[in-house]
């Protein structure tokens, strides 16, 4: 996975590089196109740069295949020459499916949507995680809770992957704020918990943080009203995605992506939409901003994959429009925030982003 053979050159005399996206524009998923797009555009706007070294052309591999098809898999990405990078997996069977081959080639690869706290895996090198964890997302919201009620908080979490990492991260900031929660309890996903909402009705703790499964956070709602409830449900972000017409008040969730009306994105937007005649989906940005790290990477090293994640290990910050960015040895983002919405009768009002809330 490297630039290999004579290397063509562009009409403007530029040698010409690979940037992949592990996706294709013609998904069903608008969110993957959207994404797909947020790269084009970080492309677009550096073969536009006169100043930039090469011309990069955009590789759409194939990991949605139709029936009978196959799908983008190691040996498709390893002999594609000229390849600097990618952007993606998009979703997390994806990663433990190509990480592998990934990892071993040394190719660099910018995940913008995969909140999954069980990657990276040790020994990972090449993994850049755009957005906030599980994990990550539990202490935000558990934070901003303790800034948004005075009174006790309760803590509920699902007995899943997304569960456990999200109760670590909400103890944490609990703890940290000095205020431990009221009440710990773990549900499973399919088991409604009529019993627990009538308890905690009972003890009217004024917020009970949440993590877990949009259905298990949804059904959590319907029994804790049920039940009388009048504090607030903070839920993690599988409840507004599963709800994006939202459930009424007393409602609060999060997105581990920017919001694409945020003003911090303004910029990025206006681009996207002269470009593409269509608003940006969420995390087009990350994966605009995953792709300019690539690219910035490649101005200044060698243009082949393992000089680039070599660059990106000992580079580890960028100033990005969602957010500024700074990552571990393990290609996570340090203290990532994430975006707070109230759910109404009609959808999701923004709030703001969780570390700016906290300093209001």
């Amino acid at each position: 996975m490297a630039c290999g053979g004579s290397e063509p050159v562009s009409e403007a005399g530029r040698e010409i590089l690979v940037l992949g996206v592990l996706g294709t524009s013609e998904s069903k998923s608008p969110q993957i196109v959207g994404m797909i797009r947020g790269v084009e555009q970080a492309v677009t706007e550096y073969n536009d740069n006169p100043d930039s070294r090469y011309d990069i052309e955009l590789k759409e591999f194939n990991t949605e295949p139709q029936p009978g098809e196959a799908g983008a898999g190691e040996s498709e990405i390893a002999n594609t020459e000229r390849l600097i990078g990618v952007v993606g997996p998009f979703a997390l069977p994806e990663i433990q499916s190509l990480a592998p081959a990934l990892e071993s080639s040394g190719l660099p690869y910018m995940v913008p949507s995969v909140t999954a706290a069980s990657v990276p895996a040790d020994g990972w090198r090449s993994f850049r995680r755009m957005v906030a964890n599980d994990r990550q997302e539990g202490k935000a919201l558990a934070a901003y809770a303790a800034e948004r009620v005075s009174g006790a908080i309760a803590l509920v979490t699902e007995d899943s992957a997304e569960g456990e990492p999200f109760a670590e991260g909400a103890k944490e900031a609990l703890e940290a704020a000095g205020r431990p929660a009221s009440r710990t309890e773990t549900v499973e996903p399919d088991d409604p918990p009529i019993t627990l909402s009538g308890t905690l009705t009972k003890e009217a703790p004024e917020a009970i943080v949440y993590g877990g499964g949009g259905a298990s956070a949804k059904s959590l709602l319907e029994n804790l009203r049920k039940a009388g409830y009048k504090g607030i449900l903070v839920a993690s972000h599988q409840i507004r995605e599963l709800n994006p017409d939202g459930l009424g008040g007393g409602l609060i969730s999060s997105s581990a992506g920017a919001d694409p009306a945020a003003p911090a994105a303004a910029r990025f937007k206006e681009r996207y939409e002269e470009k593409f005649d269509a608003a940006p989906t969420r995390f087009a940005l990350e994966s605009y901003e995953g792709a300019l790290m690539l690219l910035e990477a490649v101005e200044e090293v060698q243009p082949n994959p393992r000089a680039v994640t070599e660059f990106l290990q000992l580079n580890r910050k960028f100033r990005g429009d969602s957010k500024n960015y700074e990552f571990d040895d393990r290609g996570e983002p340090v203290d990532a925030p994430v975006w707070v919405y109230e759910s109404t009768n009609g959808g999701w009002k923004l709030s703001g982003r969780s570390d700016r809330l906290a300093q209001k």
